[in-house]
């Protein structure tokens, strides 16, 4: 929801902390990976990005820069 409203630096600390809980759950990281490119972060978003179509998160495989 943060991301949505546009609190790129809130819905990071938030998705952040979901990844770390639950580190299998392919959507967060595919999240994480979009907000951490909304915030011009494109060396932390790929990984998140490869971490989440690793988890079967197809939206994410054009997003990893190793594929």
């Amino acid at each position: 929801l943060r991301l949505a409203a546009g609190d790129v630096p809130s819905a990071i600390e938030d998705l952040r902390a979901h990844t770390e809980a639950q580190p299998d759950v392919g959507a967060a990281w595919a999240l994480l990976g979009e907000a951490l490119a909304k915030a011009g972060r494109a060396a932390e978003a790929g990984p998140a990005f490869c971490r989440a179509a690793e988890l079967g998160v197809e939206r994410a495989r054009a997003r990893c820069p190793s594929r």
